[in-house]
C-alpha cells in the first residue's frame, strides 16, 4: 500500500467524483452547507481536527440527517451516512497535532 500526501485538492475532487455524496447534497442543502464548512476549514491557530469532525459528524445524524435514524435513505443508512461523513474526514486537514517535527504528515 502507498501512502500518498492529502491535499485539498485531492480531498475535493475524491468528494466531487462521490455519486452518492453529490446526490445526497443536490437533495439537501444543508448536508451541502456542512461538507462546504468542512472544505472550508483550513489549519489556523486553535483549530483542532477531531474537535472539528466531530462536531460536523454531529450534525449530519438525526431524523433530519443521514443514517440509521434518517427519515430518508438514498441507498442503505451505513452508505448514506460512510458517504457524507467519510467526505467530512477527508475535507478536513490535518491540525499540528498530525503533523510530524517537521511539519508533514
Amino acid at each position: 500500500m502507498t501512502s500518498q500526501k492529502w491535499t485539498k485538492q485531492g480531498a475535493r475532487s475524491r468528494a466531487s467524483r462521490n455519486k452518492l455524496l453529490q446526490k445526497i447534497m443536490r437533495d439537501n442543502s444543508w448536508v451541502c452547507t456542512i461538507i462546504q464548512r468542512a472544505d472550508g476549514q483550513m489549519n489556523e491557530l486553535g483549530y483542532n481536527r477531531i474537535r472539528t469532525y466531530l462536531t460536523l459528524r454531529d450534525s449530519v445524524s438525526g431524523k433530519n440527517g443521514v443514517g440509521w435514524d434518517a427519515r430518508q435513505c438514498w441507498k442503505t443508512p451505513e452508505e448514506d451516512y460512510d458517504s457524507v461523513v467519510g467526505a467530512i474526514d477527508d475535507l478536513l486537514p490535518p491540525d499540528d497535532v498530525d503533523l510530524f517535527p517537521n511539519g508533514k504528515p
